[in-house]
């Protein structure tokens, strides 16, 4: 009996860019940003030095990138090393790129990571999401990196309050003041040393079991609510109104990535819909991978408008 392909998506976090889109195969997996380029890796033992014949070790595995595929152009191999086995690398992106053109009429794919690591406030309540896994990490010691508004290399973030109220956008040698001012403020909600706890969420949001995890995690409660988790991977509820406004700026400059999200209520599908017009090449860039599109006139037009702005700079 021949394998069936797994589909599913997973989110990138810190910084939050939209969701990866993975199919497996046996020991090859594709992974695409978009839905339409996907890069091809296939798992292979790790070469070793060759002079090391005494080495009895077990083989470490780990994923080769073997090329790239779309539906336009097939598969584009690029250079592999020697030493790897290219009988299976080619038997095995083969048999996956055989299935590949199927699996992309069910974009875009369920999401598969409801391990999630979270931020937590003074009272042990999550407040931003900073990782998910798609297998039970409990046990394991993660320490993941600073949050992060975006990118350190982008510096295209910048809040309309901030700038009302005579912030600049750039700040001595900070290109990236308004995201730097947003990461001091989750980086002071989180604490010192970093409170973090480990959930795993039910597929409908429901109660959710959690595990402490890493200094200052202690306090967590074993269950929580849908409630207590925000919807859009960052609380948007904060006591001063300034922070309130930076935290939508940013929420709202992330449109694109957010509205590839499949638990949006409508009301907030509709106001990143609105907000992707400030962001028109990021939407047409992910658009095939929105599980619900609320106003397509509006996407059309953001999507036209993104291959205005393509031409004039080609």
């Amino acid at each position: 009996m021949s394998q069936r392909p797994v589909c599913y998506g997973a989110r990138r976090l810190n910084p939050f860019r939209g969701m990866l889109q993975v199919v497996e195969l046996g020991d090859a997996r594709a992974l695409s940003l978009d839905g339409v380029r996907w890069e091809i890796q296939v798992l292979c033992a790790q070469p070793e030095h060759t002079w090391r014949s005494e080495n009895r070790r077990e083989p470490v595995m780990r994923f080769f990138r073997f090329g790239t595929w779309s539906r336009e152009a097939g598969l584009r191999r690029v250079p592999v090393s020697p030493i790897l086995d290219l009988d299976l690398l080619l038997s095995a992106s083969s048999a996956l790129t055989g299935v590949l053109p199927e699996c992309l009429d069910g974009l875009p794919f369920p999401p598969a990571d409801p391990h999630e690591l979270w931020l937590l406030d003074a009272a042990g309540l999550p407040f931003s999401l900073i990782a998910s896994t798609t297998r039970p990490p409990f046990g394991a010691r993660i320490r993941p990196a600073p949050w992060a508004a975006t990118a350190r290399s982008d510096h295209s973030f910048q809040s309309p309050g901030l700038l009302e109220r005579g912030i600049p956008a750039r700040k001595g040698d900070d290109p990236r003041h308004h995201a730097s001012r947003l990461e001091r403020l989750v980086r002071d909600t989180a604490g010192h040393p970093t409170r973090l706890g480990w959930f795993e969420r039910g597929a409908d949001g429901g109660d959710s079991a959690a595990e402490s995890e890493g200094k200052g995690g202690e306090g967590v409660p074993t269950t929580l609510a849908a409630e207590d988790f925000p919807s859009l991977l960052l609380r948007e509820d904060w006591p001063e109104p300034p922070d309130r406004e930076l935290v939508r700026d940013y929420l709202d400059w992330c449109a694109p990535y957010l509205l590839t999200l499949p638990g949006l209520s409508d009301a907030q599908r509709d106001r990143f819909e609105h907000a992707a017009k400030g962001r028109a090449l990021e939407a047409d860039a992910l658009y095939r991978l929105y599980p619900k599109i609320l106003n397509p006139g509006l996407l059309k037009a953001i999507r036209v408008e993104a291959r205005v702005r393509r031409t004039a700079t080609a």
